[in-house]
């Protein structure tokens, strides 16, 4: 929510507590009892509204970036592992496509990452009956794959809290024109008993 949002909502706010302290006047006004039940009901979704877009979506990122963490450590590791057994079987074509440091990780982006991740898990997996030796087994698989896919799951995580908060953006506009409408609304019906009381001088809407 804006700044000017926020004012509006501050507004629509002192619109409430006028109405709630003035209830026996303004319920028998025409069309002023409809006017004021949707303005509530928005006043309601504004506020949850601007409750969803203050919550952390830093979040998303700090998780995900735990896991990449644990991930190139688990990978740097692994790469090591498998290239030793590629050096010392001669095997270079291995060699080339399984050595990476921690530094080579870290620069990747986060796309990239995952697919190099699989890389290294992949042909860890094709020679596994060869690397117990090494310190590469099954259950050091499992784990490390497990640990692939939890990142792969939270990658698009921050994409979505942003879509969500476009959503958001775009909804708050339709409910503040929906209030502008009906606190006109509002501000015309008690211009109907100004004369009448004449000490009853309100104005909903400043000019």
């Amino acid at each position: 929510m804006t700044t000017n949002q926020e004012i509006k909502l501050n507004m629509y706010l002192a619109v409430r507590n006028f109405v709630i302290s003035n209830e026996s006047i303004t319920k028998e006004l025409p069309n002023f009892p409809e006017s004021y039940s949707t303005l509530i009901s928005t006043i309601g979704e504004m506020q949850t509204i601007a409750e969803e877009q203050k919550v952390d979506k830093k979040g998303f990122t700090i998780a995900k970036n735990k896991l990449k963490k644990t991930l190139i450590t688990m990978a740097a590791d692994n790469s090591r592992k498998i290239s030793a057994y590629a050096k010392f079987k001669g095997d270079n074509k291995l060699l080339n496509e399984t050595k990476f440091s921690e530094s080579d990780f870290i620069r990747m982006t986060d796309i990239a990452l995952k697919d190099y991740l699989q890389i290294i898990y992949d042909k860890a997996e094709a020679n596994i009956g060869n690397l117990s030796g090494y310190g590469i087994t099954p259950e050091s698989q499992k784990e490390f794959k497990d640990t692939i896919t939890s990142y792969n799951a939270v990658l698009s995580t921050p994409r979505m809290g942003i879509a969500e908060k476009s959503k958001a953006t775009k909804k708050l506009a339709v409910l503040f024109k929906t209030a502008d409408e009906v606190v006109e609304n509002m501000d015309f019906a008690v211009g109907i008993i100004k004369l009448n009381i004449p000490d009853y001088t309100v104005q909903l809407i400043p000019e």
